[in-house]
C-alpha cells in the first residue's frame, strides 16, 4: 500500500450524516441548509426539504435566506463558471456526501464517436451544442474514465524514466527571444530514428514539454518545422543542414529571457512531443485538432465518459468570505494556463506569471479563516489548492492530493499580499507535478508563520515542500514550521532539488524556520545531457535530502531522517547560522549510483561555500552502508562551519576500508583527512569507530537501539513514527 493509499482511507468521511447531526429538528434542518443533487429541482420548494440541482441555484438561495450549509450529494455537478464566493458567504459550509463531485468539465456523449479505423475514435465536439458553446474552447487535458488521459506523445509514456522516452536537442539557436531553433535526435542507447511523419516538410506541428539544461523544471510550447524564413536566419549564421530543424515557441512574458535558467534549450535539453494527431497508437491516448474542434482517442472499444474541461478554477474563496468551510468535496475537470516558468512575483500583488506553476482548482483569495478538510483533489490538470491576496489562517486538512498536473497546495504573494499562519496538515499528496514538473507537495512563494505538518508526500517531480524568501516586494518567508511529514520519491522529473528546499533570493536570506522530525526516502533527481554523440537520461543526479539554497540562513534542521539521496543528506548553499542537530543520514549521496563522489554535508562550490558563515552540526548520525563513500564527509570551505562535534560517522565494511577513507583520503573534508579535520577544531569529540546501531539498516528501519553511542554523545531520540521503515 502507497503512503497516499494509507491515509486516503481516512478521507471523505459522510458530510451528510455530519451535518445532520448539527441540524436540530428537521424544519430547522430545512431552513439552514440546502441540498443540491444531480436529479433535483432548481424550482423546487426548497423549505420541504426538497433537493435543488445545481450548485449556483444553491449559493444564490443561501445569500437571500439564512441557509449557512450547502450539501452536494452524489455524483458529478457540473459548473458552468468559476464559483466565487464573497462577503454574503462568510461562514458558508460546502460539504459533500460521498461520491459528490464538483466537475469543470462537459460529457462527450457516447453518441459522437465515429470509428476513424484501428483502434482510433473520432468525435467533432461542435456536433454537439454544449460543447460547441463551450466558453473555453481550448483544452490541455481530457478525463477517461476516472483519469487524466495521455495527449499523444512521441516517444510514448510507456519508456517513461528511461532515456529512449525523450528525444534530445542536438544544436539549438535562439532566434527572436522567443523562439528556439533546434534539432532533434533519438536517445543515444535507443538506436531509433525519427519517425517518418516528424521528418516530413508537411507536418502541421503539434506541442512540445521541453526540460532546460539545467533541468530545474519544464515549460510547453508549440513546435513545429522551420518555416522559409527560420532556415534564412540559421543560414545567415552558418547553422548545418544535416538534419532537419525544428522550433519551439517559448511563452514567456516580454522583457524575459528565453535563454535564461528556465528556458535555455541547450544541447543536451530533452523534450517528448505531445498533443500530435501521428503519435496516437497507444490505448488512453489523445488528440485535439484545434482547427476542426475534432478530438480523437485510442480506444479498444466506443469511449465511454470522456470529460473535456472548461474551467481552470473551479472554486473562489474571496474576500469577505471568511468562515466557509469545505469538506467530503471531490475536486475533478480542471484544466491548467501556466506554461511552467519560474519568474520572481509581478508588481501587480504577488500573482506569479506565468511564474511557478500556480493553476488550482480551488483558490482561496483574501479571506479569513477557511478551512478546507476531506476532500479530494484528483488528476487535474494544474493543482490543488491556492492560498493568495493576504489569506490569513486558511487550514487545508485530511485531505487527498493525487495525480495532479502542478502542486498540491500553492502559497503566493509578496511582502503585503502573502498567506500568513496557513496550515496545511494530515494530508496524502501522490504523484504531483505530472504536468509540469517544477511542483511540490507544498510550494510557498512566499509565506509566513505557516505550518506544514504530518503529511505524506511521494512520487513529485521537483520538491516535498519549496518556500521562497526574496527582497523583491519585499516577499520575506519567515518562522515557518515544517515537522513529521514523510516525503518518498522525491525530484522524479528534475534535478537541483531536495525533499525539504529553501531558497533566498535578492538580498533577504533569513527563514528563522525550523525543518523537525521528518522523514525524506529516495530523492533522485533526473537530468540529460549530450554525450557520445547523442543524448543520454542521468539519475541519480543532483539531489538531497534539506537544500537551503541561495544564502538561505536562520534555519534549525533537527531530528530528520534521510536516506537515499543522490548527492548529498544536506547542502548549505551561501548559507549562515543554520543548525542541524540530531538527525540521521544513512546511505546518501549517489546512494544508487556506482563510481560517484559521496558526501554527507555539502557546501556546493568553495567558491559559494566561502559566504556561508556559522553553520553548525551536532549530535548528528551519518552512516553509509556496504557501498561505502569514495570521497568525502564534507564538501566546501571549513570558515563556513562554526560549531562541528558530537556526531557519530561511520561506514560499514571492513577495518582496513574505513582506514582508507578516514585516513588515506585528503578529500574526506574540507580540512583534508580525519586527522587534519581534528586538527582543524572540527569533530574532536565524535567517533569514527563505533556503529550506530540501528534497528534494521537494510528495512530502512533507522530508530537507534538503546545502546548506541550516538546517546551518549547527547543524540536526542527520533520519534519511532519517523524513524521507522513506512511501507
Amino acid at each position: 500500500m502507497s503512503v497516499a493509499a494509507a491515509v486516503a482511507g481516512g478521507v471523505r468521511s459522510g458530510g451528510l450524516a455530519m451535518l445532520a447531526a448539527r441540524s436540530g429538528s428537521p424544519g430547522t434542518a430545512c431552513a439552514s441548509r440546502l441540498r443540491v443533487d444531480v436529479d433535483g429541482d432548481d424550482a423546487a420548494d426548497v423549505s420541504a426539504c426538497a433537493s435543488l440541482r445545481t450548485v449556483g441555484a444553491a449559493l444564490a438561495l443561501a445569500r437571500s435566506t439564512n441557509a449557512r450549509a450547502i450539501e452536494l450529494g452524489p455524483g458529478d455537478h457540473r459548473l458552468a463558471e468559476t464559483a466565487v464566493l464573497g462577503a454574503g458567504d462568510a461562514n458558508l459550509r460546502l460539504v459533500g456526501d460521498a461520491g459528490a463531485r464538483l466537475s469543470g468539465g462537459l460529457a462527450v456523449p457516447d453518441t459522437c464517436w465515429t470509428s476513424a479505423g484501428g483502434d482510433v475514435w473520432t468525435c467533432d465536439l461542435g456536433s454537439d451544442a454544449a460543447l460547441a458553446a463551450r466558453s473555453r474552447k481550448r483544452f490541455r487535458s481530457l478525463r477517461i474514465g476516472d483519469a487524466r488521459a495521455t495527449p499523444a506523445r512521441y516517444p510514448n509514456e510507456r519508456d517513461r524514466g528511461a532515456a529512449a522516452s525523450f528525444l534530445y536537442c542536438n544544436q539549438t539557436v535562439l532566434l527572436d527571444n522567443r523562439t528556439w531553433a533546434i534539432t532533434l535526435a533519438p536517445a543515444a542507447s535507443s538506436g531509433a530514428a525519427l519517425p517518418d511523419w516528424l521528418l516530413s516538410p508537411h507536418w502541421r506541428g503539434a506541442r512540445a514539454r521541453a526540460w532546460p539544461i539545467y533541468s530545474w523544471n519544464n515549460f510547453e510550447g508549440a513546435l513545429r518545422r522551420a518555416d522559409e524564413g527560420a532556415l534564412d536566419a540559421l543560414s545567415d549564421r552558418g547553422a548545418s543542414f544535416d538534419d532537419p530543424w525544428f522550433l519551439v515557441d517559448c511563452a514567456l512574458p516580454a522583457g524575459s529571457a528565453c535563454d535564461d535558467w528556465d528556458g535555455n534549450l541547450d544541447q543536451g535539453s530533452r523534450l517528448y512531443v505531445y498533443g500530435a494527431a501521428d503519435a496516437l497508437d497507444e490505448v488512453g491516448e489523445w488528440s485535439w485538432d484545434e482547427a476542426s474542434d475534432v478530438v480523437s482517442i485510442v480506444s479498444s472499444s466506443r469511449p465511454d465518459t470522456v470529460v473535456v474541461p472548461t474551467l481552470s478554477t473551479l472554486l473562489e474563496i474571496g474576500v469577505g468570505a471568511d468562515g466557509v468551510e469545505v469538506a467530503g468535496v471531490t475536486f475533478a475537470d480542471c484544466d491548467y494556463d501556466s506554461y511552467g516558468f519560474q519568474l520572481s512575483p509581478d508588481a501587480s500583488g504577488g500573482r506569479w506569471e506565468p511564474g511557478i506553476p500556480h493553476d488550482a482548482a480551488l483558490r482561496v483569495h483574501g479571506a479569513h479563516d477557511v478551512v478546507v478538510r476531506d476532500c479530494v483533489f484528483s488528476n487535474l490538470g494544474g493543482g490543488g489548492v491556492l492560498i493568495a491576496e493576504a489569506s490569513a489562517r486558511a487550514v487545508v486538512r485530511d485531505s487527498e492530493f493525487r495525480n495532479l498536473g502542478q502542486s498540491a497546495v500553492f502559497l503566493s504573494g509578496n511582502g503585503t499580499t502573502q498567506p500568513r499562519f496557513a496550515t496545511i496538515v494530515d494530508n496524502a499528496m501522490s504523484g504531483v507535478g505530472e504536468v509540469l514538473a517544477a511542483a511540490g507537495g507544498l510550494v510557498c512563494a512566499t509565506c509566513s508563520h505557516a505550518r506544514f505538518e504530518r503529511n505524506a508526500v511521494e512520487r513529485s517531480g521537483r520538491w516535498g515542500v519549496n518556500f521562497k524568501t526574496s527582497d523583491v516586494q519585499a516577499a520575506h518567508s519567515e518562522n515557518n514550521t515544517i515537522a513529521e511529514n514523510v516525503f518518498r520519491d522525491i525530484g522524479t522529473a528534475t534535478a537541483d532539488t531536495g525533499a525539504v528546499y529553501l531558497v533566498a533570493d535578492d538580498g533577504d536570506t533569513r527563514f528563522n524556520s525550523t525543518i523537525r522530525w521528518n522523514r525524506m526516502v529516495n530523492v533522485m533527481g533526473v537530468k540529460s545531457e549530450w554525450s557520445g554523440g547523442g543524448g543520454i537520461l542521468e539519475t541519480p543526479a543532483s539531489s538531497y535530502g534539506v537544500y537551503l539554497d541561495n544564502s538561505a540562513s536562520g534555519v534549525t534542521v533537527r531530528g530528520n531522517v534521510v536516506a537515499d539521496v543522490a548527492t548529498a543528506a544536506y547542502f548549505v548553499h551561501e548559507g549562515r547560522a543554520n543548525h542541524f542537530f540530531d538527525n540521521v543520514a544513512y546511505n546518501v549521496s549517489n546512494a544508487r549510483k556506482s563510481g560517484g563522489v559521496n558526501k554527507a554535508v555539502s557546501g556546493g562550490d568553495a567558491a559559494y561555500y566561502a559566504r556561508g558563515k556559522n553553520n553548525s552540526f551536532a549530535r548528528n548520525v551519518v552512516a553509509f552502508s556496504s557501498s561505502l563513500p569514495t570521497r568525502t564527509l564534507w564538501y566546501g570551505d571549513d570558515d563556513a562551519l562554526g560549531y562541528v562535534d558530537f556526531n557519530v560517522y561511520y561506514a560499514y565494511g571492513t577495518d582496513e576500508e574505513r582506514f582508507q577513507l578516514f585516513f588515506n583520503n585528503s578529500d574526506l573534508t574540507p580540512a583534508g583527512n580525519w586527522t587534519e579535520w581534528l586538527a582543524a577544531g572540527k569533530d574532536r569529540r565524535s567517533t569514527i569507530d563505533a556503529a550506530p546501531k540501528f534497528r534494521d539498516a537494510a528495512a530502512l528501519d533507522l530508530c537507534l537501539e538503546d545502546d548506541s553511542p550516538a546517546f551518549k554523545l547527547g543524540f536526542e531520540a527520533i520519534p519511532a513514527h519517523i524513524c521507522a521503515a513506512v511501507s
